[in-house]
């Protein structure tokens, strides 16, 4: 696609890239990290509110390697990745990219990095990490291509991989080998501050190896950073604390206004180019990735100003390029009114909200501060001329207030033409409409004539837009159109749902409490092909026991509430991170899982945490096997167990078993059956039966009640799939068949058929000795199943009751 650019200085750019674009064999090693970015695929919106992410590949020296080679030069990447899909699939896109990519080594143990990068308006990026420990940072020493180091005409790498032991040493070790053998030693800091200790640990590390590269690349920003503040566009600054005395070149970049360059017999600056940033993802990396193919070619480029400069301008525009591509993809929006508002026209880039009786158009959600820019339909769609000439500046809302920096406009019409409204809070108009503020006192002669007026509305603007009206910056049209500020208090919204739920059951003694992880799922949007063969990937909330509590709150460009659950008893972590799971479905709908959570937040839940009040108040008590796997989430695990049948609660138990998240299929087996004979009621699947008594074939009922019915035990079922289920109790046994539907995607099937069977159990436990009703339940359990295979995701996926009871009418009507 051709690109637009306006060059800041008179340089020829084609002629330059024609120029620069010269094939040789001079290889550049690039080592370091490799990772998977996840960027969210409407622009503008934090993770939270992402409906969606496009994965690409990621690690600055990594991009950097892609860069040289897409540039027509040679280049190799030395790293680790994890031995899993992502890290195969990252292998494939450097060989793809005619990357070496022999110096990748594999582990087993440590998964692939992952990072989430936000986008802002402006293209500017927020990062969050996955990698502790991620397989970059296990690289040993031991595993060093030294032969392909020792080839290197330019050895270049970060800082990131001096964070950890062992691959601090194995960089350290790599230079050491590629200084020996004669390279050009290139180094570009790319901070990344989150995934250091402290900062004083990332700028001690950084310039730890300073002293030992001959060409420098760093940003404007980090030079802030390493020089605790000083100014980094003063050269003083930058010859005194940063040029040491073996460095051949130093690079500052000013992303589009250009960069600065430093060597010991000149220094200069050449201007960016100017182009519309889409996403600056990358463009750091592209711009060294030019540089350094230029350097390759001709290492006597530090000698020369003239081809320097020429070189820089290259690299400039190469990282110009960069920021102005991003795939686009539809925004996506749901419809939810359970709390006096709504969203229609969600196909609209500016839906429309419904709030109290009246239309807007909503125009923007800052999820960090909880705050929503609205415009009323009928002033967006009719230039200020209102189709009802009603009155909005108050909310009638219990969550939306508007912000306190609004201003009330009163809009004047059919007035006559030559009024002159005076006065510090009037903006004068000599056409109609006239306007003023609240606080200015209509009264007098000018009270006189506009209340002649033939209508009059009041109105919001926000405090900027008025500054603008006041100042002749914008036209009344344009203000209007710009909206007004409201804030949504998304503790009142939860306490609300809060204390509505916990009515509501208690006052029939049914809560359900569940107690386990609660994770982010990522699904490929296109079913039956692989993390690396999907497109992108949709995201949605997952983990067992939150399925079954059938929980789910979401903002995004707009907001939507359903799944009403209490949620007092969940606890942040500050030190670890949310756990994921990347869900593979295959063509028939069924599940590989590649998980994140080693250690993930819920691993770290503490017996300490426990809301042990809310425990006590549950009717029916539910669980899985995960949070069994570690401490301290073990042991907080067994205590509110403790608690739970202290308090008379029924105890309910679905193994949920994830032989991956196990370190051995024998302690998982250990760990799932030493709770088994505490529990009133379990769940199992016939594929967990065969796991746990080592056998493939077809379970028996004698097995079942000799291994599995314990003498507490009050019900036991045995799902299996789009067949049915089996059931046990003490009195009676048998089988409920299932509801045939065309499956989607399995996942969250087996906690729809809890959340359906423990909703019939919490409202009458006594189902369990009456086994008609029992079969009743279970269908209805069965139907609940069905209809969740039937969509794509885990809770997204959940039925409403309502739902459930329409299947089970066609059912019987047949």
């Amino acid at each position: 696609m051709a690109k637009n650019l306006t060059a800041g200085g008179a340089e020829d750019l084609p002629a330059k890239l024609n120029a620069m674009s010269v094939n040789n064999n001079s290889l550049v090693v690039c080592f370091g990290e490799m990772l998977i970015d996840f960027v969210p695929t409407v622009g503008g919106v934090s993770l939270a509110e992402a409906p969606a992410f496009k994965k690409a590949p990621g690690g600055a020296p990594a991009n950097v390697a892609v860069g040289i080679s897409r540039l027509g030069g040679s280049s190799a990447f030395i790293g680790k990745v994890g031995e899993d899909e992502f890290g195969y699939m990252l292998a494939d896109i450097l060989k793809q990219n005619n990357v070496d990519n022999s110096g990748m080594r594999f582990d087993h143990s440590a998964r692939t990095a992952l990072a989430f990068v936000t986008l802002r308006a402006d293209g500017e990026r927020e990062f969050l990490f996955f990698r502790h420990p991620s397989a970059d940072m296990r690289l040993l020493e031991s595993e060093l291509d030294i032969n392909l180091i020792k080839r290197a005409k330019i050895f270049h790498y970060g800082s990131i991989s001096l964070i950890e032991e062992p691959c601090k040493s194995a960089h350290l070790a790599a230079m050491k080998i590629a200084k020996g053998s004669g390279s050009i030693l290139s180094y570009d800091p790319n901070l990344r501050l989150p995934l250091w200790p402290s900062e004083e640990a990332a700028r001690k590390g950084i310039m730890s190896i300073w002293d030992q590269a001959d060409l420098i690349k760093v940003s404007e920003d980090e030079i802030t950073f390493l020089t605790g503040g000083d100014d980094p566009y003063d050269d003083n600054v930058v010859m005194k604390k940063l040029f040491h005395p073996n460095l051949k070149l130093l690079i500052v970049t000013e992303g589009s206004e250009g960069c600065r360059y430093y060597t010991k017999a000149f220094k200069g600056r050449v201007p960016g180019i100017k182009v519309k940033p889409v996403d600056t993802t990358g463009a750091g990396d592209a711009f060294v990735s030019g540089l350094l193919s230029s350097l390759a070619s001709d290492s006597k480029l530090f000698e020369d100003e003239k081809r320097l400069r020429e070189a820089l301008f290259f690299a400039n525009a190469t990282g110009a390029l960069t920021v102005t591509e991003r795939d686009e993809h539809p925004q996506r929006c749901h419809h939810h009114g359970g709390f006096g508002f709504g969203m229609t026209k969600c196909q609209d880039p500016n839906p429309i909200i419904h709030i109290s009786g009246h239309e807007f158009r909503l125009l923007h959600v800052n999820q960090s501060v909880h705050r929503m820019t609205i415009v009323r339909t009928d002033l967006w769609e009719h230039n200020a001329c209102p189709k009802d000439f009603v009155n909005v500046t108050i909310l009638d809302h219990p969550f939306l207030h508007c912000t306190q920096t609004n201003q009330n406009l009163t809009l004047f019409f059919d007035c006559f033409p030559w009024i002159e409204i005076p006065g510090e809070n009037i903006v004068e108009r000599y056409i109609d409409p006239f306007y003023a503020t609240d606080n200015w006192y209509v009264g007098g002669y000018y009270g006189q004539s506009l209340r002649k007026c033939g209508f009059a509305v009041q109105v919001q603007v926000n405090q900027t837009n008025f500054a603008g009206l006041r100042n002749r910056n914008l036209n009344l049209y344009e203000a209007l159109k710009l909206g007004f500020d409201v804030e949504y208090d998304f503790h009142e919204i939860f306490r609300d749902i809060g204390s509505k739920t916990n009515a509501k059951l208690h006052n029939n003694n049914s809560l359900v409490v569940c107690f386990g992880e609660m994770l982010v799922d990522f699904v490929p949007t296109v079913g039956g092909v692989s993390l690396a063969e999907g497109p992108d990937l949709r995201i949605s909330p997952g983990g067992a026991p939150a399925k079954c509590s059938r929980w789910h709150i979401q903002i995004r460009r707009f907001i939507s509430f359903h799944r009403q659950v209490n949620n007092s008893g969940m606890r942040f972590d500050r030190n670890a991170r949310t756990a994921l799971s990347f869900v593979t479905l295959g063509a028939d709908g069924e599940r590989e899982f590649l998980f994140f959570r080693h250690p993930s937040a819920d691993m770290h839940l503490r017996e300490s945490e426990l809301d042990t009040n809310l425990i006590k108040h549950a009717g029916i008590f539910h669980y899985g096997s995960i949070s069994l796997i570690e401490e301290p989430c073990r042991s907080a695990h067994l205590a509110a167990m403790k608690i739970a049948r202290k308090s008379g609660s029924i105890l309910s138990y679905d193994p949920n078993l994830r032989l991956p998240l196990w370190p051995s299929a024998e302690a998982a087996r250990q760990g799932i059956m030493s709770i088994w004979d505490q529990a009133d009621i379990i769940k199992i699947s016939d594929e967990e039966l065969a796991f746990l008594i080592e056998d493939d074939g077809p379970y028996d009922d004698i097995v079942v009640m000799k291994k599995f019915f314990h003498p507490n035990l009050k019900l036991l079922v045995i799902t299996e799939g789009s067949k049915g289920c089996s059931y046990y109790t003490k009195t009676f046994k048998g089988r409920v068949p299932g509801i045939k539907v065309k499956a989607v995607d399995t996942t969250g099937a087996g906690d729809a058929f809890v959340s359906g069977m423990l909703t019939s159990l919490a409202s009458d436990i006594n189902l369990i000795e009456d086994e008609k009703r029992l079969r009743e339940a279970l269908l209805f359990a069965n139907a609940c199943g069905a209809l969740t295979v039937t969509q794509r995701g885990a809770i997204p996926a959940l039925p409403t009751k309502e739902a459930v009871l329409d299947v089970l009418k066609g059912i019987a009507a047949s």
